[in-house]
């Protein structure tokens, strides 16, 4: 209707049927904006990163795995958990989502580093889009969500994500969530179970990207509890992702691929470990910072354990309630709070597991974080004056850029291994000095490795590689004495090791300990049989013992 042509008597001035020409006019234009500057500030972040070396693992399940290089290689990626395909060491990690995905890749952009790197800040880019929409469905504010995603794209924990080529799987496995969420139907759907059904498809395809996604089921409860769906349609909806989660189980049994690698002892100690995990990236991510790229992990004391739940129920009882009595955008806080909640549960067993926190592990957790932010700066943009809603933007586009600018320096770490291990080091680590040794040692020997892996010994004692890495130095360096000691810590820590046996059987041998050498080396033998340097040293000592084990410093190297 033209602006010039008077409504017709008893029409409202602004109704469901009219909208405003010039206000038509800028939604598309804030659209194409918003794109542009998400675009820009990816390339202003991430682009000068994309080039460097393979790093961590990416050595091994990218660079050198035969499976992504050849054409045949698919099936094995398909059928076999990502270590055992890349070189024979069964694990729980079966990720078949992801690193098909790189398989393809490869078949177009063969192992080009940047385009892998690339290849992941579109997966990227594809999370943040669909949580705009999300919010929006939820009835947020364009603004409101258009920040949240510019929080997402920016932040500085994104960074392993983006740039660790195998990190992909949490980013791919979070794109799968948001759709599960997405498709997932309310009390008003049409066809509610074939959208049932789409939802569980994509939880069994985030949990085949990354075990710790098993959680989306709970997330798509949560949903239905704050849309207050009637339980009997809610349990028919819910029995397709819970299905579809126990077919991947099924699955990963038919492969032999155990779900579990054991974790913490369920008891009180569990709470304490959730509890630290949840102040350490609630920290970490309601600061805007990242962290070193190792951190040693180490349980609160109790009392510190016990403020954090009493706060955790004086945040949730008062939303609960308020969700309860009708307050939609206390729902969709409260739905944002379980996000963060649950997507960090199946870290209890992980990051104790390790020793040490994933910075990737705060990928899916600051989704939920910036659920709770958007609900309550909506609910609150509703009741500002306009000058203060302009300060809140200025504020908000302040946080955009300031932590942008830490996330390229974030970047800039992952030029290489050395830059990445060296990179906001605490010397007072052990696994964050293991880790930095272990660099060294690539690089330039066992000379030079042979300090940090002294400190890291000391400062962690539990840690097998660190011994095993130190006992191999000693050897190589002559220092055969020494080796027997350390090689004698790494094979307690690593019993069954193949690689500790021989550092232990080489280092008995060459300090003179002939039979008791042969006794490990032969061990060595049975563990693995095809390893070069145990076959060696036995067919040199079966020849002649006495020349074989001569106390030299042309010791065999060692494995490590």
């Amino acid at each position: 209707m033209p602006a010039s042509t008077p409504l017709p008597e008893g029409t409202p001035a602004r109704g469901p049927e009219f909208v405003s020409p010039s206000r038509s006019a800028v939604r598309p234009l804030f659209g194409v904006l918003a794109g542009v500057v998400a675009i820009a500030l990816c390339a202003i972040v991430f682009g000068p990163a994309l080039e460097g070396d393979y790093v961590w693992d990416d050595v091994w399940l990218v660079e050198h795995n035969q499976n992504i290089i050849r054409a045949d290689g698919i099936g094995r990626l398909l059928a076999t958990d990502m270590w055992d395909s890349a070189h024979g060491k069964p694990s729980v990690c079966y990720h078949p989502v992801p690193m098909a995905t790189l398989w393809l890749q490869a078949r177009v952009t063969g192992l080009s580093l940047v385009a892998f790197r690339l290849g992941n800040l579109a997966v990227h880019l594809m999370c943040a889009v669909l949580l705009l929409v999300f919010l929006r469905r939820q009835g947020l504010g364009r603004t409101v969500a258009t920040a949240a995603a510019l929080f997402l794209l920016v932040h500085p924990s994104v960074t392993e994500p983006v740039l660790w080529v195998v990190g992909r799987q949490d980013s791919l496995a979070a794109l799968c969530a948001l759709g599960a969420l997405l498709v997932w139907p309310d009390a008003t759907s049409r066809r509610p179970l074939p959208r049932a059904a789409a939802a569980g498809l994509l939880c069994a395809l985030a949990f085949l990207s990354k075990e710790p996604f098993v959680v989306v089921a709970v997330l798509l409860f949560a949903r239905t509890v704050a849309d207050r769906v009637p339980w009997r349609r809610a349990l028919a909806w819910l029995a397709f992702p819970v299905a579809a989660v126990a077919a991947t189980v099924m699955l990963r049994h038919a492969l032999a691929i155990p779900s579990t690698a054991g974790g913490p002892v369920a008891d009180f100690r569990v709470l304490a470990t959730y509890a630290t995990i949840l102040w350490h990236y609630l920290a970490q991510l309601t600061a805007f910072d990242n962290g070193p790229a190792v951190v040693a992990f180490r349980p609160l004391p109790w009392p510190a354990v016990a403020a954090i739940y009493a706060a955790l129920a004086a945040a949730i009882v008062p939303l609960a309630r308020a969700a309860r009595s009708g307050g939609r955008r206390a729902a969709l806080a409260l739905v944002g709070t379980t996000w963060f909640l649950v997507s960090l549960a199946p870290h209890v067993v992980s990051v104790p597991a390790f020793g040490v926190y994933g910075n990737r592990y705060a990928y899916f957790p600051l989704m939920g974080l910036l659920v709770v932010g958007a609900a309550a700066a909506d609910g609150l943009g509703l009741h500002a004056r306009p000058a203060l809603r302009r300060l809140v933007l200025l504020a908000a586009t302040l946080v955009v850029v300031v932590a942008s600018a830490r996330t390229a320096a974030e970047a800039r770490a992952w030029h290489d291994d050395l830059s990445l291990s060296s990179h906001r080091l605490d010397p007072e680590d052990g696994f964050a000095l293991q880790a930095h040794s272990s660099v060294i040692l690539r690089r330039y020997g066992c000379q030079a490795a042979l300090p940090e892996l002294d400190r890291a010994v000391e400062l962690a004692p539990q840690l097998g590689q660190a011994w095993h890495n130190l006992a191999g130095c000693l050897l190589t360096t002559g220092r055969f004495d020494k080796a027997v000691v350390a090689a004698t810590r790494a094979l307690a820590l690593q019993p069954n090791d193949p690689g500790a046996e021989y550092n232990l059987g080489a280092a008995l041998v060459f300090a003179g300990h002939i039979s008791r050498g042969i006794a490990h080396l032969e061990t060595a033998a049975r563990l693995s049989p095809g390893h070069v340097l145990t076959a060696r040293l036995l067919a040199g000592l079966r020849a002649s013992p006495v020349s074989a084990a001569a106390p030299t410093t042309s010791a065999p190297p060692p494995q490590r």
